[in-house]
């Protein structure tokens, strides 16, 4: 039998090597835990500077579509305005967009003269880091010159594709520009339109008077005007002010939200540019507070 003393420094070497085990084992997780975390924040910090870099790569290219949309459709007003005359003043008003290896030569005939009412930058695709095409739309009003018989010619829609590069926050024609047939429009199906339940005729007839005194105000009044109508939570801030005259509502349709406690009406409004008759199909988010109606919203879908 083992005497107490030497079982006593049995027990105090096993402890002593559990001890040293232990502390290597939590010295080594120390390191590694360590090691980990350096590890840890340099991936977090290259991360954020990979999320920096992007961000501002695609604010630059953000700009970059911007500026060369700008820069496209005033060329186009340039390019595409002629009087039908010899001369040099055409080339030297359109030089100024060019780069320095493009030329581009005056229109030749001189039966028309033609001016350039609107263009407006449709499509951008980039063709490499600083090279992009622009599809600009532009509406051309033609003039008879001297040489023309025959009454007033009419004006035009054109396509036109505008090859523009981008160095140093500056914009510059690269390369002729070409015409291009006027794009599909996408093959989506139309926004459906409501199906609900119907007001009484007699609710009906009380919002089409309401909206009658609205839509006049706001095609053709004031801004505070307009805000007499408006709910206090209606983001409707201002009116046309007279851009185009109100006409009339052709026909509409009201339905009450149930689970909202509004109502939602659509109407066909038409109005008049210059005596020209354009209908516009909305949608108006109306609610009632006491007895009076107000405006919410107008929308040109159904809010889904």
């Amino acid at each position: 039998m083992e005497s107490p003393k030497r079982l006593m420094k049995i027990k105090k070497t096993g402890l002593r090597k559990i001890g040293k085990i232990l502390l290597w084992t939590l010295v080594i997780f120390l390191i590694i835990k360590g090691a980990a975390s350096i590890l840890d924040n340099r991936s977090q910090d290259e991360l954020e500077k990979t999320i920096d870099e992007y961000r501002s790569a695609a604010e630059q290219r953000e700009a970059a579509r911007s500026g060369a949309a700008a820069f496209a459709e005033n060329f186009v007003y340039e390019y595409y305005s002629f009087d039908g005359q010899a001369g040099t003043e055409y080339v030297s008003r359109i030089g100024k967009y060019l780069a320095g290896s493009v030329n581009i030569s005056k229109p030749i005939g001189n039966s028309a003269a033609a001016e350039v009412m609107s263009a407006k930058a449709t499509k951008i695709s980039f063709r490499s880091e600083t090279r992009m095409d622009v599809d600009v739309s532009a509406k051309v009003r033609y003039t008879a010159t001297e040489n023309t018989t025959g009454g007033a010619l009419p004006s035009k829609d054109l396509f036109i594709r505008v090859p523009v590069a981008y160095k140093d926050g500056k914009y510059a024609v690269d390369a002729t520009p070409i015409f291009i047939p006027k794009e599909d429009a996408a093959d989506v199906a139309g926004a459906e339109g409501y199906t609900g339940t119907e007001v009484s005729q007699e609710e009906k007839q009380e919002l089409r008077q309401m909206l009658e005194s609205f839509l006049k105000t706001y095609y053709e009044g004031s801004d505070q005007d307009v805000s007499y109508y408006v709910s206090k939570t209606s983001t409707i801030k201002h009116g046309l002010d007279g851009a185009v005259s109100y006409s009339g509502i052709k026909r509409m349709s009201a339905f009450y939200l149930d689970g909202e406690g509004k109502y939602l009406v659509n109407a066909a409004v038409s109005v008049l540019d210059n005596g020209q008759e354009i209908e516009q199909d909305m949608y108006l988010y109306l609610s009632k507070e006491g007895e009076k109606i107000y405006i919410d919203e107008i929308t040109t879908r159904v809010k889904e």
